[in-house]
C-alpha cells in the first residue's frame, strides 16, 4: 500500500468497474475504490483528509477485495486456510491483512480446516488408501496432528479392502504372465496408498478364486 497525499477530496465519480468510485483529491485522481469500503470510511466531498485516513481507506479496500477474491475461490470448491493463504499472498497482499482475512472467514464458518479434510476423506476414500489421503492432506497445508485425528475416524479397514479389492479386480482380469500380473497390481494399490497389508490380503484373495 502506497501513501496517498493529504488533501481536499474534490470529486467523487462512478468508476470504471461496477459497484467502485474514482476518488480526487484536489483534481487528482488518487485511487478507485469499491463503493461499500468508501461508504463505511464516511469520507465526503470537501473534507481534508489526512495521510493516516488515507492508509485506513487503503487497508479496507485491501482487506475488501480478498475477502472478495476468497469467497470467489470457495465458491469454486472447499480450500483448506493455507491453499487461501497462499492465493492471497499472490495477488500481492500484505501479510497483515492476509492474516485478518483469514481470521475473518473463520469466524464466519468459511475457513475449517477440519470439515475441509473430513470432506476431502470422505469423497475420496473409495479409491485411495489412508496413506495417499494423509499425503494429500499435507499437501494441503494441514497439521499432522488433525490430519492423524480425521483418518483416525474415517479408519475403516473393512471399506479399505473392499475398496482395494474392486481395484484390482479389474486389472487382474488382463491377460498376463501372473507375475507381470501381480506386480501391476502391487504397483496399483501402493500408487493409490493403500498399506502393504491391505495389498497381501488382496493378492490373497484374488490369487484364491483363480
Amino acid at each position: 500500500m502506497h501513501q496517498l497525499p493529504a488533501g481536499r477530496i474534490t470529486r467523487i465519480e462512478p468508476g470504471r468497474r461496477p459497484g467502485y468510485v474514482r476518488v480526487y483529491v484536489e483534481d487528482r485522481l488518487i485511487g478507485s475504490f469499491a463503493e461499500a469500503v468508501w461508504i463505511s470510511s464516511g469520507l465526503q466531498t470537501g473534507e481534508v483528509v489526512s495521510p493516516e485516513a488515507w492508509e485506513a481507506l487503503q487497508r479496507a479496500e485491501a482487506e475488501h477485495r480478498a475477502i472478495t477474491y476468497a469467497l470467489r475461490l470457495l465458491a469454486v470448491r472447499a480450500r483448506s486456510e493455507d491453499e487461501l493463504r497462499r492465493a492471497l499472498l499472490r495477488k500481492q497482499l500484505p501479510a497483515s491483512v492476509v492474516s485478518s482475512v483469514l481470521d475473518r472467514l473463520r469466524a464466519w464458518g468459511y475457513v475449517d480446516d477440519r470439515a475441509f479434510a473430513r470432506q476431502w476423506v470422505a469423497e475420496r476414500a473409495g479409491r485411495r488408501g489412508l496413506r495417499a489421503l494423509a499425503y494429500e492432506l499435507q499437501q494441503k497445508g494441514l497439521e499432522p496432528e488433525l490430519i492423524r485425528q480425521v483418518l483416525a475416524e474415517a479408519e475403516d479397514p473393512a471399506r479399505e479392502y473392499a475398496s482395494a479389492l474392486a481395484l484390482a479386480k479389474r486389472r487382474w482380469e488382463e491377460r498376463l504372465p501372473p507375475q507381470k500380473r501381480r506386480r501391476r497390481i502391487i504397483g496399483l494399490l501402493a500408487r493409490r496408498g493403500f498399506s502393504w497389508e491391505i495389498i497381501e490380503a488382496v493378492l490373497r484373495a484374488l490369487e484364491s478364486e483363480t
